[in-house]
This record gives C-alpha cells, structure tokens and sequence, in this order.
C-alpha cells in the first residue's frame, strides 16, 4: 500500500511536535498551543527546549534536537520541504516511508509519496515536479549521498552518476564527449567543466552500474536517452568543475 504523505499546509503544532521523533510517544492530548510532558502535564510549545524545566521530570529539556526546537518556536517549518535543521530532523519523519522504496513530493503542497521507481524516469509524477530534478551528480565516491528530501550532495568534482528511475550509475568514458562536461557542471550549478578524465572501477561495478546515451543523442537530462552497455572497459567518466567565474571571483574580492 503507498504511504500517506503529509500536507504542507498542517499547521497544528502539536502534530508537528510528534513528527519530530519516530521514538517520541505522545502520553497524553493537550490543547492547541500546548504539548504534554511524560507524565500527562501539558506546557506551552514555545517552553520546549528553551533551556529551562517546565515538566515535573524535566522531560521538556531531553532529547533538544533542532526538530523539536522548531516544533516551538516556529512550527510551520517543520515538515515544510525545506532544510532549516543541520541534524535534518525538521524533514525526517514527513511520511513516505521507509525512504528507499518511496520519495516524498516535499516540493509539492499535497506532498503525496511516489514509489522510488519513478524517480528520474522521464515522467512527471510529483505536481511540482521534483522527482525530475536532481538525476544528475558528481560524487567522490560511486555511493551518492543523499539528504532526507532525496537530494544528492553536491561536489565540485567526481564520478558522474546519473540517476535513472531511482537508482544511480556511472557513465562510460568510451561513450562520452567533453563538451557535455560543460552541460553537467551548468546544471549543478558551477562555472564550467575544466578536466574530464577516465577513472578505473572494478570491472564487474561498471558491467551493472554503466549507461550511456544513445547513439547520436546527446539529450543528459531525458531518461529515455539512455541504455546499458555492456562493455570489457572499466572506465568510467570523473569530471572537475570550476566552481565560479574567476573575474566575478576576483571583483568580490576586492
């Protein structure tokens, strides 16, 4: 059964209290404004976190992860597809889990759950679109991290990894062309491509994890571009990106 996502526009604070947490248990209801301490006695949201002891045990004070802190202080934050947390925890328990088999539509108002299938698969199925986005990366390493909205990290330099319904490869070197490089270091956001090179994998990595484009198309941001290939070669594409305008740089600077 698909998972229910959350509505970006809850606004209730105490919902958002509980979404903090998969280990959080709620003990008792409290009104609208208020949040219950283990022990049944309820305090105000903004009290949670804020250095001092409200609750009989102190319980308003344990576990003070940025999450809950917002819970408090600004309660529509959480949940709200945007990171405002560096632990995360605003968007980790937002539905649509577990994460590696669904991807929550964390742009979109609904925020419904797709399956993890239909990311980067040449099909719109977010109303906002971002299971569209982010299906390219270069990672120093052939494991892509992503945060909890499903957003790769974004590096400078690596392997290319292009994301195709869910799942991340590597591109062939032997299939490449350089100018693309300047296409991919654009989308991520950088200045341009300044070195491209062939870097060596295990070869049964790249004989399951390599696709191309096909022959003649040079379309890196439709899926349906691209295919296997099998291959007795074991390089793959690593691309460098300059990561700003060297003059704009320069003028900054000054």
């Amino acid at each position: 059964n698909r998972p229910c996502g959350l509505n970006s526009k809850l606004t209730n604070v105490l919902r958002n209290f509980s979404r903090c947490s998969v280990l959080e248990v709620v003990p008792a209801e409290c009104p609208e404004g208020g949040a219950p301490c283990v022990d049944g006695v309820c305090v105000p949201l903004d009290k949670i976190c804020d250095g001092v002891p409200d609750c009989p045990d102190a319980s308003d004070e344990i576990n003070c992860v940025c999450c809950r802190y917002l819970s408090g202080s600004s309660p529509e934050k959480v949940c709200d597809g945007r990171l405002d947390c560096s632990d995360q925890s605003d968007e980790a328990y937002c539905g649509c889990q577990p994460s590696s088999q669904w991807f929550r539509c964390h742009m979109s108002e609904s925020q419904e759950c797709v399956e993890r299938t239909q990311v980067c698969d040449g099909e719109r199925d977010c109303l906002s679109g971002e299971d569209e986005q982010h299906c390219l990366a270069l990672s120093p390493a052939v494991l892509v991290q992503e945060d909890v909205l499903g957003v790769p990290e974004n590096h400078p330099q690596g392997y290319l990894l292009v994301r195709l319904s869910g799942m991340w490869y590597t591109y062939l070197y032997s299939m490449w062309k350089p100018y693309l490089s300047h296409l991919v270091c654009l989308q991520l956001g950088y200045y341009k491509a300044i070195k491209t090179d062939p870097r060596s994998l295990n070869l049964p990595v790249v004989t399951k994890a390599a696709r191309s484009l096909d022959d003649g198309n040079n379309d890196l941001f439709n899926p349906w571009n691209y295919r296997v290939q099998r291959t007795d070669n074991n390089t793959v594409v690593h691309i460098k990106c300059l990561e700003e305008d060297p003059l704009a740089a320069q003028e900054r600077s000054n």
